[in-house]
């Protein structure tokens, strides 16, 4: 019964992956997709948030017989292209790291992880930040500019995850609302 509830979940994100309203007087318009909702960033956490779903139950799917796990399987990886297509052109990094961080999780959770992969990636990862650090001049596009980690706006998000990550260390159950 919990199946169907998360199945419910994937059906509607995998129809509103494909779903993109006319917002020209919006703040983002432009490449980034936004699907149903107001900022990108959001459609993002959301397509990572299904692809997490249905990878899940992809790779959890042992006990189907074997008419439903065929269906199964096709819908999921339809949909796992589907909205891994509308994360990517969300343009959100932040989603994408954490779709890669779920991704490592559920490879671990069901032994199929390895760490030559893994480092491989980010070694890869540094060569391509280490390549860019102020290195693009304010004529580069947008999309070579948010390679580049030096910039201020780069940097400001890595203020606020450190303040973040240390008012999580310093108050572990919260600090209330005020």
């Amino acid at each position: 019964e919990c199946d169907y509830i998360l199945l419910g979940m994937i059906v509607v994100l995998t129809f509103s992956s494909c779903w993109h309203l006319d917002m020209r007087d919006n703040f983002y318009h432009g490449p980034r997709w936004m699907g149903l909702w107001n900022n990108p960033n959001d459609y993002g956490i959301l397509m990572s948030v299904g692809v997490m779903l249905a990878v899940g139950l992809l790779a959890g799917q042992k006990n189907q017989s074997g008419r439903t796990r065929m269906f199964l399987s096709v819908f999921l990886s339809i949909s796992i292209l589907m909205m891994g297509t509308g994360l990517l052109f969300s343009y959100a990094r932040g989603s994408w790291f954490g779709t890669a961080i779920g991704l490592l999780y559920l490879a671990k959770a069901y032994g199929k992880f390895k760490w030559r992969f893994v480092l491989s990636a980010g070694l890869v990862t540094a060569l391509v930040i280490g390549f860019f650090w102020n290195a693009t001049p304010d004529s580069s596009p947008w999309y070579i500019k948010r390679m580049d980690f030096s910039r201020p706006s780069a940097q400001n998000r890595i203020a606020a995850w450190r303040g973040g990550f240390e008012i999580m260390r310093d108050y572990p159950f919260g600090i209330g609302w005020n």
